[in-house]
């Protein structure tokens, strides 16, 4: 049975309460015996075994048994059958694409050497959800029940899971166990990422990572979640609002560095995106959390 939150009162009319783009948390309680199936095309399941067993059967994973806590993927265009053996209570990460937090994630360049030495060698295997992130994941669970998984909030908590695989999990791994996710979109993220920092265009994106537009269009939203455009508009805020909080940067760099023709150009972007002119939103540094 799966838990359905209540949205609170206080969040009633908030656009942003419900999940923008499919990703979110969801919690199951099951009962020996019964028996589920998981995965579609588009996005990766990650699934976290909070308490009692089951066996997973699927394209890399016959009768294999899945003792609690641990957790495993169930990547893209994937679909597995769960038997419970044991009743068991479920939390499942769907993810489109990663949520980071700093520069060196998850999808950096040592990922893509592990997944080199991995290549014909790859068996599905779990990892048990070691703390603190076994408190993370069960304190989703209070958010579901409370209604508390607005967009912000799942955002957060994804953001503290990868912080979590990070930090408490090895690259190889990591490597081993979201193998099958990581292949298939693995050489795509790194040549991305590659060109982010030097494209101001979406053609521009796509002639540094060395696709047409029109592959780069197709391949994009599905990974990213996201238009190439929306994204780099993104990444462009963010940039954007770095440089306005150090005060001892001149805006005619910050006009430089970050691709505007000129300084009426920059304010012109952030009377649009962030409320005012450039030295007003630097002068007003609440204005960088709306």
């Amino acid at each position: 049975m799966e838990l359905i939150p209540v949205k609170p009162r206080i969040c009633d009319d908030c656009p942003t309460y419900n999940s923008i783009d499919g990703m979110t948390f969801r919690f199951m309680r099951l009962s020996a015996g019964e028996s589920i199936k998981i995965g579609d095309y588009y996005m990766t399941h990650v699934m976290y075994l909070c308490k009692g067993s089951i066996s997973l059967n699927g394209a890399f994973a016959n009768n294999r048994i899945i003792p609690s806590p641990h957790f495993f993927p169930i990547s893209s265009n994937d679909v597995c059958v769960i038997e419970v053996l044991e009743d068991a209570e479920v939390i499942i990460q769907d993810v489109l694409y990663p949520l980071f937090v700093c520069e060196k994630g998850m999808f950096e360049h040592t990922y893509a050497l592990e997944l080199k030495k991995i290549q014909g060698k790859y068996t599905f295997n779990s990892l048990e959800i070691r703390e603190p992130m076994l408190g993370c994941v069960k304190s989703i669970v209070c958010l579901i029940h409370d209604g508390v998984l607005c967009n912000h909030m799942i955002k957060l908590k994804m953001q503290e899971i990868f912080l979590n695989y990070k930090y408490y999990y090895s690259v190889a791994e990591l490597a081993m166990l979201f193998y099958p996710a990581f292949t298939k979109n693995m050489e795509f993220y790194i040549k991305i990422q590659a060109a982010a920092s030097r494209a101001h265009t979406v053609k521009e994106l796509a002639e540094l990572s060395g696709y047409s537009l029109s592959s780069l269009k197709v391949q994009f939203k599905p990974f990213f979640g996201m238009t190439p455009y929306t994204w780099l508009l993104e990444k462009k805020l963010d940039m954007l609002k770095l440089c306005l909080v150090d005060k001892s940067k001149p805006l005619k760099l910050i006009v430089d560095e970050l691709g505007f023709s000129d300084q009426s150009h920059l304010n012109n972007f952030c009377k649009r995106y962030l409320g005012g002119t450039a030295l007003q939103v630097r002068n007003n540094a609440y204005t960088l959390g709306r």
